[in-house]
């Protein structure tokens, strides 16, 4: 992705905790996906939400088994 003249983007993306970029490599729309457009209300109302409650499903299973080993 490129940045305009203003060196601004209409993109955003998903940083984790451990500081990695996520997204998607199997996007219908696109293939690989890594930047949701701010401009598209159906792209952050689907697609980045959707990215979104799958990393913090990840950190609630991580928690989960975190909390499951501590109690063995």
């Amino acid at each position: 992705m490129t940045l305009d003249e203003d060196l601004a983007t209409p993109y955003v993306f998903i940083i984790d905790k451990d500081k990695n970029l996520r997204g998607r490599n199997d996007d219908e729309d696109e293939g690989t996906k890594f930047g949701f457009n701010t401009t598209s209300v159906a792209e952050l109302n689907n697609k980045m939400v959707d990215d979104v409650k799958i990393m913090l499903a990840e950190y609630r299973l991580a928690l989960k088994k975190n909390n499951a080993d501590r109690t063995k």
